[in-house]
């Protein structure tokens, strides 16, 4: 080797020992989506009507991670109270291999700290451990953390989510999604890649 090539050589390994360095950690991607206050809809067992003024389940804003061991949703309402019969974080995710789930936060009358309920798009319970949630009325945010692994591992995830309260007599929902300004969404979001 000659002394111009073993330079060329040194300076290779060099530049690939600063790059290496350089580069930070893996960090989770995201989206953050923001979310108008306003726009909440209101069923009393019927079709879906505008409810003008309401905060219960009005959404701000929406944020999915989807981190090296987990895909985490997170919502921050107008307003977070115990009161009325429940409250409600649907997340429905789509991945890569198009498997379809949704995960279900309840936060209802005797249960205000929550549980999740995790299942297939046609509503049959799929086992999934470690789903963790918090539910904190304090800053007004619901988050759900699902591991990858119950979502098979996705190179992307793409998701939709909805957020309900339930008046205490069961008589009305109030509906708000973080996508649009109506009553539902029917799309997905754009492919959030795995951090």
């Amino acid at each position: 080797m000659t002394v111009a090539s073993r330079r060329t050589a040194a300076v290779v390994v060099c530049a690939a020992i600063a790059l290496a360095l350089s580069t930070p950690a893996a960090q989770a991607q995201e989206l953050t989506r923001s979310d108008g206050t306003n726009d909440v809809w209101v069923s009393s067992g019927g079709g879906f009507t505008r409810a003008p003024g309401s905060k219960h389940a009005d959404v701000t804003w929406v944020v999915l991670r989807h981190r090296a061991k987990r895909v985490v949703l997170t919502v921050k309402l107008a307003e977070l109270t115990k009161q009325g019969a429940e409250v409600v974080l649907l997340g429905q995710f789509r991945t890569n291999t198009g498997l379809l789930r949704d995960a279900m936060l309840f936060g209802q009358v005797g249960i205000r700290s929550g549980y999740v309920e995790f299942s297939n798009r046609t509503g049959k319970s799929v086992a999934c451990n470690n789903v963790a949630h918090k539910i904190d009325y304090a800053a007004n945010t619901m988050m759900m953390s699902v591991p990858r692994r119950c979502l098979n591992n996705p190179s992307y995830v793409e998701f939709r989510s909805q957020s309900s309260w339930v008046t205490s007599t069961y008589e009305q929902v109030y509906v708000d999604n973080p996508h649009n300004s109506k009553a539902e969404f029917t799309g997905w979001s754009k492919r959030i890649l795995r951090g």
